[in-house]
């Protein structure tokens, strides 16, 4: 049996800080992509326009650091689990 999902992913520093899973399904979605625009604006950058949070949300992929250097990654990708 396979189990489709939507993921919020946080990577600190190249760690995982933590896994949001959703059902991938109309709902599943909307929630997973609500959760990826409430980190960003809350969490980490308040300053972005709305078109610039859902360009973030389009591409699945959103961060930040100091200067060169990526410091927190956040990801909003879809897999699917063999159980």
């Amino acid at each position: 049996m396979k189990q489709h999902t939507v993921n919020v992913i946080e990577v600190i520093e190249g760690n995982i800080e933590s896994v949001h899973s959703f059902s991938d399904d109309e709902q599943g979605n909307q929630e997973a992509e609500h959760l990826f625009r409430t980190i960003i604006k809350e969490n980490q950058d308040e300053n972005l326009t709305e078109s610039e949070v859902e360009s973030h949300v389009e591409d699945g992929y959103y961060s930040s650091g100091n200067g060169n250097e990526t410091t927190y990654e956040l990801f909003l990708i879809h897999s699917t689990c063999t159980e």
